[in-house]
């Protein structure tokens, strides 16, 4: 077995099951025939959201994400404005309780979380006013914002970049076991933008090792300075966010920074965890290079744990 041919058993896995996706599926079914089935709470669209919906999930698949869209008006008073996105949050997970009292419900900072034995269910209500483009507000009560952006759009974004051999994919798939393993503070849908960034700036490789190293060698080159932009939907001019430590901007929407949470603390930490696994990254590509392919396992271990094969 060659190094990428370990890589490509490390990736497999990482894929959830027919089995646990389809079973997740049935979770998804069930919620949206009741919703459908409920006056109050039919929507007027469903999307699976997140990582589930990018195929970029990684085992064990702990939640996925559904997104009913409901009118917008739903989210706005008489005169126009917003209500605050903890009370309208705060009715859903009401109403959800009394529709779901078999399984335990909790109110989440974005989302209703509906948990089953073996998977959740995170439920994302967006309120969208009809648009093609599916621009909807989704409710952030920690912050106290509504957020705006495009479940569908972001899909076709990861999409229109991942074919032939899937490296897009692949990669954040061994981006998100090494942030697991390694304690990374950094958000799944973050990694995932930085590795797009990163493998658009020095293209994609058949080598899942390369494509790994050359997210970490971007992170370590920028040291996460320069915002992180796409020109996908809208120019760097109409970039407009708030300076914060890291600004890896939402690819649909230019004012919504995905990182705006994280402190200079935080910054460190991802620099120095990023370091370290670059640095492993090359010696283990050099050592690949001179044939020494027990020493570039050992290095990859290093940075993947002991789930990369030995042999």
């Amino acid at each position: 077995m060659d190094i990428n041919e370990s890589f490509q058993s490390l990736i497999s896995g990482l894929i959830p099951s027919e089995s646990i996706l389809e079973t997740a599926r049935q979770h998804c079914d069930y919620i949206k025939q009741i919703l459908n089935n409920d006056p109050d709470l039919s929507p007027k669209k469903f999307f699976y959201s997140g990582s589930y919906a990018k195929d970029t999930c990684i085992s064990p698949l702990k939640d996925v994400d559904l997104s009913p869209h409901y009118d917008l008006a739903i989210c706005k008073k008489p005169n126009g404005e917003f209500y605050m996105p903890g009370i309208v949050l705060g009715k859903f997970f009401t109403r959800f309780k009394q529709t779901f009292p078999q399984l335990p419900v909790r109110r989440q900072r974005r989302s209703i979380g509906i948990r089953f034995t073996d998977c959740d269910v995170e439920i994302v209500p967006v309120f969208w006013d009809g648009n093609d483009k599916y621009l909807s507000n989704i409710p952030d009560r920690d912050a106290k914002k509504w957020i705006k952006t495009s479940i569908p759009m972001h899909v076709e974004f990861f999409k229109k970049r991942d074919l032939s051999y899937r490296p897009y994919g692949k990669t954040i798939r061994l981006l998100k076991w090494w942030k697991k393993v390694r304690a990374v503070p950094l958000k799944g849908f973050a990694l995932e933008l930085l590795c797009v960034k990163a493998l658009d700036k020095f293209s994609t490789s058949a080598h899942f090792g390369l494509n790994f190293s050359n997210v970490m060698r971007y992170v370590c080159e920028s040291k996460l300075n320069d915002i992180v932009w796409f020109n996908d939907n809208f120019l760097l001019s109409q970039v407009r966010v708030a300076k914060s430590p890291i600004m890896i901007i939402d690819p649909v929407n230019p004012t919504n920074n995905v990182t705006k949470d994280l402190t200079m603390f935080d910054k460190q930490r991802i620099l120095i965890k990023c370091n370290k696994a670059y640095k492993q990254s090359l010696w283990a590509l050099k050592a690949e290079e001179k044939g020494r392919l027990l020493l570039a396992r050992m290095w990859w271990r290093a940075i993947f744990g002991s789930s990369f094969p030995v042999r």
